[in-house]
């Protein structure tokens, strides 16, 4: 599985791609959180992963874009809330509103 933080690039389209799908889910493991995603419809060139703690913004945390459906967060803390939200990109870098935020607890180990 891809780190959230894949550093691989791809080229972009002018269209705005849909959200992906509902389905956002976080599964937290004592030193990582696995994120799996439904794609939208239409065509996708990879996508952005954001996350916020407590009341802070969501910011992203993927360098580049994210090529597959789902990834791992690894750098997270024990005993931590998470909130993850995705967004889809289109050819040309164009980018969709969020998915619906998920969360995830990182255990005490």
């Amino acid at each position: 599985m891809h780190s959230c933080r894949d550093d691989s690039a791809i080229p972009g389209d002018r269209s705005t791609p849909n959200e992906p799908q509902s389905g956002l889910r976080a599964v937290a493991q004592s030193h990582h959180v696995t994120l799996t995603w439904n794609a939208p419809s239409g065509l996708i060139k990879g996508y952005i992963i954001e996350r916020h703690e407590a009341n802070d913004e969501f910011k992203r945390i993927s360098v580049t874009i994210i090529l597959e459906t789902e990834c791992a967060d690894y750098d997270v803390a024990a005993g931590h809330t998470y909130f993850y939200q995705v967004r889809a990109i289109g050819d040309h870098g164009t980018v969709s509103t969020p998915s619906a935020p998920t969360k995830a607890m990182v255990p005490l180990p």
